[in-house]
């Protein structure tokens, strides 16, 4: 009965940790991401330049731009239109990129990340909304 009853907490506390794990996680998973990759041998010129709607809700608290190329260059503008004012954010991807913006409370507005490669890039871009 004794073992029982250790089998029995020894569940219920695997339980609550796996419950924690995936608590705490939850924090870094984006509310919405996107990706692209170039290559130099697949370019086409109509290609090179991608504009995409960010899903940027109340609470969300920050957007991250990471990218990397081997060659060329990845030409990024994050761009918010507000009643207020209009912000825009740029970045030129030649190498490695991490960065992100901070977001403040109730970051209203309609947010839209402009990309743009060149015939050379290699590479790829993400950004994401958490």
């Amino acid at each position: 009965m004794k073992k029982r009853g250790i089998n029995i907490l020894c569940a219920l506390l695997s339980f609550c940790g796996v419950l924690t794990a995936c608590a705490s996680n939850e924090m870094e998973n984006p509310t919405f991401s996107f990706r692209l990759n170039f290559y130099k041998e697949e370019f086409e010129g109509e290609y090179s330049h991608y504009e995409k709607a960010l899903s940027v809700q109340k609470d969300s608290t920050e957007i991250v731009i990471s990218g990397k190329t081997t060659s060329g260059k990845i030409n990024v503008e994050i761009v918010c239109k507000s009643e207020e004012e209009d912000k825009t954010y740029e970045y030129e991807i030649d190498g490695i990129l991490e960065d992100k913006i901070t977001l403040e409370d109730n970051s209203s507005g309609d947010w839209t990340a402009l990309v743009d490669c060149h015939e050379d890039t290699e590479g790829s871009i993400e950004i994401s909304v958490r």
